[in-house]
């Protein structure tokens, strides 16, 4: 039930509770005809319900974020099927949150076993390659690398909140010439007719998803991407999660012209999509970016996570911070090459997160 899967949900993630999970599957992004057939992990103590996780069987990659086609190329050379895998994630959904449900007063490490015995039955009863757990976090990384799982390390872009108590009082923490750019960027757009709304809650509408899905369209479109969810799921996840939700959307007058859909929960703010109609200097940093600062500074959330890639997230206060997944892989010659790269793979993100701490866009403490 709703009840007891949400119970073991962490309060900062707003992707795995059970109202996120379903609409995935009522709005027909997961299934088996998408490649994404939905399993559920459940560990119980006695009768009561103690740790839970979504997982997938997975026909292909797409999606997850955290690629591994190299791999999935190498295991066919060796003439081992690679697909179907098993994936623990939230589809579609790079955002580093508990990827493991636990009931209060239950420890990662009381059931870490159990989940791994279950998983790797799992793999087994569907014939899976391996096993894959992404964008999880530290603690989770680190309890799966204790039961022999291979960590792979990656980075992204995230905006810590250091106590600002205005968006001015964060500019003042940046380089002169970075405080010069964000400031004209912003400027540019005030004196346009251009109006941002903030929307949230009970406030959104099936209009504002409606024409989100005008935005989600355009973009994957754009950006020769699939669209991963489907016109049904903008128009039912308000229903299910507004208050998880918050809008901002540029208005020209009477029509919107572009938005940014974002979620938060706890302490924690997370960026997901975003959309233009009309392409406008500068409004993408705007309604992705300082338009969520504004609102993370507002509220006390202490973390913005605003997706995959961007170097231009790092010019603007985002900071270039590990991510993780883990993984288990059945075929013994694989699983050894598959450590040797990521083991190359994690010196060359440490290097990359060095050369970015030497081109800080944030003054010198020391200065």
């Amino acid at each position: 039930s709703a009840e007891k899967w949400n119970a073991c949900c962490d309060n900062r993630n707003p992707f795995m509770r059970w109202e996120f999970l379903m609409n995935l599957e009522k709005t027909q992004c997961v299934g088996p005809s998408t490649g994404w057939d939905h399993w559920y992990g459940l560990v119980y103590q006695n009768t009561e319900l103690v740790a839970t996780w979504p997982m997938y069987l997975k026909s292909h990659s797409y999606g997850e974020y955290v690629f591994d086609s190299q791999w999935a190329h190498f295991s066919h050379q060796l003439g081992h099927a690679y697909f179907p895998k098993l994936v623990v994630s939230i589809p579609f959904t790079p955002a580093t949150c508990s990827r493991i449900g636990l009931a209060d007063g239950i420890a990662l490490s009381d059931v870490i076993e159990h989940i791994k015995h279950q998983l790797l039955e799992t793999a087994d009863t569907l014939n899976a390659s391996s096993i894959h757990i992404l964008y999880l976090t530290d603690n989770e990384k680190d309890s799966f690398e204790n039961v022999q799982f291979s960590v792979r390390k990656g980075f992204q872009y995230y905006w810590r909140n250091e106590g600002y108590a205005t968006f001015d009082e964060f500019l003042a923490k940046l380089t002169v010439n970075r405080r010069k750019s964000i400031r004209k960027e912003r400027k540019h757009l005030n004196q346009s007719s251009l109006v941002i709304e903030r929307i949230e809650g009970d406030a959104i509408t099936d209009h504002h998803m409606d024409f989100l899905w005008q935005c989600y369209q355009d973009t994957t479109s754009r950006k020769w991407g699939e669209a991963y969810l489907t016109e049904a799921w903008f128009q039912s996840i308000h229903h299910h999660l507004s208050s998880h939700m918050v809008l901002f959307l540029a208005k020209d007058e009477s029509y919107y012209t572009a938005g940014s859909l974002n979620f938060s929960a706890g302490d924690q703010l997370y960026g997901r999509y975003w959309g233009a109609l009309n392409d406008i200097k500068y409004l993408h940093f705007e309604c992705c970016y300082y338009q969520l600062i504004d609102h993370a500074i507002h509220h006390h959330y202490q973390r913005i996570d605003a997706g995959v890639q961007g170097e231009h997230k790092f010019i603007r206060g985002f900071q270039p911070t590990p991510t993780y997944s883990c993984h288990w892989i059945k075929q013994p010659v694989l699983r050894d090459v598959v450590n040797q790269f990521i083991a190359l793979e994690t010196k060359e993100i440490d290097r990359l997160i060095q050369e970015y701490k030497k081109v800080t866009p944030f003054k010198d403490k020391n200065k």
